[in-house]
């Protein structure tokens, strides 16, 4: 049998940020706007009772110190919102095609700013694997 793996590696296209030596206290706050979330395992069903997996990592760029704060304490929900979401996605995936990033990443961010009550959290999708 073979097997089909897509494996799909994403980076944020955002200039690199430096940060001074005098400017520790800078550093510190923007060293706490990347939350990293655990990845992110989904199944993959298919008519032809043939199955699956979808394996994403997904980090937050969060500069609210608020809304930072309240996504690390909203991470299960963000997770379940991120499970459901992209179970919806993947549903019937047919067998060596990958699945619509820009379409993952707007699910994601919809589901991101549901489950945080505002806008304001931007998605940054790590890397995306189909098995």
């Amino acid at each position: 049998l073979f097997r089909s793996c897509f494996v799909f590696a994403c980076t944020s296209l955002s200039p690199r940020v430096t940060i001074a030596a005098e400017d520790k206290e800078e550093g510190d706050k923007y060293m706490k706007r990347l939350l990293e979330m655990k990845s992110l395992t989904v199944n993959v069903f298919r008519s032809n009772y043939r199955s699956g997996k979808l394996e994403v990592i997904v980090n937050l760029d969060i500069p609210n110190p608020e809304l930072f704060e309240r996504a690390e304490m909203s991470q299960p929900r963000l997770r379940a919102a991120y499970v459901q979401a992209l179970t919806g996605l993947v549903f019937d995936l047919p067998e060596r095609q990958p699945p619509d990033l820009r379409q993952i990443v707007l699910e994601l961010q919809k589901a991101t700013d549901k489950v945080l009550g505002r806008p304001g959290a931007k998605v940054l999708l790590g890397a995306v694997v189909v098995n």
